[in-house]
């Protein structure tokens, strides 16, 4: 108990250190430096893995069995995320209908029953593209739920490791393909670091899919006519 308040202070500057580097992120995604605006689809919050600081067990009001309360023991999320969508498009965010996005996840590199544990906090950044156009909020909210790594990943191209996504009985009815990068989060310590490595890869990424995706569609209008 003597190190509870040393601790915290270390948890706590993790969280504030994780806050500045989402702040940079969405500022410097949204510039168009790189040929694309990218907007974040949560707006100015982040996707969590904890989703109640409620105790588990019963209903605070009527006494029944509570589903799906955080477990006291994770109450600290130990993944938070965001998702981006181009800026020109962000009716996209509100009702219309869009096949890609990217995001950028930061994980706390312990604890996920999915994911072997790391030496430290992890940067995960890549760009999904399912095959089926949804709602940008609503394709987010199943990515988020229902991305599996380790058994979703197939080898590595160019830097970026690529996968497919997989319809499961528990939900998930997505398909298409997703590409990825993992960084020790230590590696971002500073703008530089953070511009070279994550923003200017991930809007160059988006930025070559959107003009492949664009061209698809552009040859299946020709195909039709």
């Amino acid at each position: 108990m003597t190190q509870v308040r040393t601790s915290y202070d270390t948890v706590s500057g993790f969280f504030r250190d994780v806050r500045s580097f989402y702040e940079t992120a969405d500022l410097r995604l949204s510039s168009g430096e790189y040929g694309v605006k990218l907007t974040s689809v949560n707006g100015v919050k982040l996707f969590s893995s904890v989703d109640s600081y409620r105790l588990p067990g019963r209903d605070g009001h009527t006494g029944e069995p509570e589903a799906g309360a955080c477990p006291y023991y994770i109450w600290f999320p130990t993944w938070l995320g965001s998702f981006y969508t181009e800026a020109s498009a962000i009716p996209a965010a509100n009702g219309a209908a869009t096949n890609l996005l990217a995001f950028i996840w930061v994980w706390m590199g312990t604890d996920d029953a999915f994911v072997a544990d790391v030496g430290g906090p992890e940067c995960w950044f890549g760009l999904a593209a399912p095959s089926a156009l949804d709602r940008a909020p609503e394709l987010a909210k199943k990515i988020w739920n229902f991305f599996r790594f380790e058994w979703t990943c197939e080898k590595e191209v160019d830097g970026w490791l690529t996968g497919t996504f997989r319809k499961n009985t528990i939900g998930c009815d997505l398909d298409g393909s997703w590409l990825l990068r993992r960084l020790p989060l230590a590696e971002l310590s500073s703008y530089y670091q953070v511009e070279r490595l994550v923003i200017r890869p991930l809007s160059d990424g988006y930025f070559a899919l959107a003009q492949q995706e664009a061209r698809r569609v552009a040859s299946d209008v020709r195909v039709r006519d």
